[in-house]
């Protein structure tokens, strides 16, 4: 279920139990079913570059990392895998509460505008201990393609495009 979910709304007294019969918390979980967070729970919410759109230039590999579980968050490893080409693992280290998110910067590369880019990223050791549930630590972007940025021609003299085609 969405961890998002978890005790965001006041249980009717009458309702006891969920649809599998599981009890109900007071503060009980939207829906039909009572979502049980696990203690370490890291993942990767969302890759943000690259991701489309995002310009050709110097950058981090940037992802958004979420505590998925119960436990306060203050490690975990992020291996990435940019076109095949295997990076530094993040050791990341702070304090990320139940539920919440952080903005990770990861290591800057260079974007060129002609190439494709595919990125794999992915979170492991939570707290130094083991993940309780594998399903939520990873993220993909595949085959991004930088945006132009800036003042093009197409056509005339000294094109940067020849045609409309060329440019798209």
């Amino acid at each position: 279920g969405n961890v998002d979910l978890d005790g965001t709304v006041s249980r009717p007294p009458y309702v006891t139990d969920d649809i599998d019969g599981q009890s109900r918390d007071s503060s009980a979980d939207v829906g039909a079913d009572e979502i049980r967070l696990k203690g370490l729970d890291a993942g990767i919410l969302k890759i943000l570059t690259p991701n489309e759109p995002f310009l050709s230039d110097t950058q981090y590999v940037k992802v958004i990392l979420k505590n998925f579980g119960s436990t306060t968050l203050n490690s975990v490893d992020i291996h990435w895998v940019l076109n095949g080409d295997t990076g530094t693992v993040y050791k990341w280290s702070d304090t990320l509460k139940s539920k919440d998110t952080a903005w990770v910067c990861i290591e800057r590369k260079f974007f060129d505008l002609d190439s494709t880019y595919s990125l794999k990223a992915w979170t492991s050791k939570p707290n130094n201990g083991t993940d309780s549930l594998a399903t939520n630590d990873t993220a993909e972007t595949v085959d991004q393609h930088p945006g132009l940025s800036g003042t093009y021609t197409i056509g005339g003299a000294s094109p940067d495009f020849a045609t409309f085609a060329d440019a798209i």
